[in-house]
């Protein structure tokens, strides 16, 4: 017969925990649909409501997120849901959601990022010529006005409509949901950008130091190479590990090299100095043995 078309809502009420080392993040949101059913017209004078466990006892669509990584198979096995059925034979499920989603990122910006992460919802056993889903033309998404990520800022969302997954089992129709979120990059810059600018300050200056003061020349070049060690050690565990290099690995590499750059500097000074010295030696001895004689 013909496919039933289901209208879809979102209402996102939260988005957190954008996890780049997983590459996931958590949503929550109520997700509305409504269609059709003309086996469920009545005479009330006004809409039936179904509440949780009275909900199974009407036909509704096996709604669920492909994309997701935590969670319940399918969407309707959440018990926080609500159907009401209009006399004409429309009918409007709502149920509320939490789940995680995954989340692909690209980090070669990384901290100076932007992601793009999806939420895809499709239908698990009905093929496209049996059910299509599409977005609520008015409305597709209510963002919450209470909506705060700590590390993103929410720039901007959109709808695709008519996506369609092709498997081996038949063609289905999917909705896709994608929100832009560009990373704030604060916390970084006094973590690890604004210290490794000072780290490399201090090892410059060793320049100004005699070249005679070997124990401080030294002291403070071991030192302000630990310090840059162990913080690009310390960036390494808490950044996402990709094949990849990221802003971030490339500007602390470089610190570190500048850094290492004033040890080696010192070393090709007192290698120097060395070298003078033994040649004047040479031409004193000589001088010293004539005027002896």
């Amino acid at each position: 017969g013909e496919a039933v078309t289901v209208t879809c809502n979102l209402d996102v009420t939260s988005l957190s925990s954008v996890d780049e080392v997983n590459m996931q993040f958590d949503v929550g949101f109520f997700l509305r649909q409504s269609w059709v059913d003309k086996r469920a017209k009545h005479s009330a004078d006004g809409p039936l409501i179904f509440r949780e466990e009275n909900v199974n006892s009407i036909w509704k669509p096996d709604t669920f997120l492909s994309n997701e990584k935590a969670g319940p198979s399918t969407l309707h096995l959440f018990p926080n849901d609500m159907m009401k059925v209009y006399p004409n034979g429309t009918i409007a499920y709502s149920m509320r959601v939490l789940q995680t989603l995954s989340c692909p990122m690209e980090l070669t910006a990384f901290p100076f990022d932007r992601q793009k992460c999806d939420m895809k919802l499709e239908s698990y056993s009905y093929e496209a010529h049996d059910l299509l889903l599409i977005w609520d033309e008015e409305t597709p998404i209510d963002i919450s006005d209470d909506l705060y990520l700590p590390q993103y800022n929410l720039i901007k969302f959109d709808v695709r409509t008519l996506c369609s997954k092709n498997y081996r089992n038949g063609i289905y129709e999917c909705l896709r949901a994608t929100f832009w979120l560009e990373r704030l990059y604060g916390f970084y810059l006094l973590q690890d950008y604004i210290p490794s600018v000072f780290i490399v300050i201090l090892s410059w200056l060793s320049f100004w130091i005699s070249p005679e003061a070997v124990p401080a020349r030294i002291s403070l070049g071991v030192t302000t190479v630990l310090t840059m060690a162990t913080q690009l050690s310390g960036s390494k565990g808490s950044n996402p590990k990709v094949s990849y290099p990221k802003a971030i690995d490339i500007w602390l590499t470089a610190c570190m090299t500048f850094v290492f750059a004033t040890m080696v500097e010192y070393a090709f000074v007192s290698s120097s100095i060395q070298r003078t010295f033994k040649a004047n030696r040479k031409e004193v001895t000589p001088f010293v043995q004539s005027q002896s004689l």
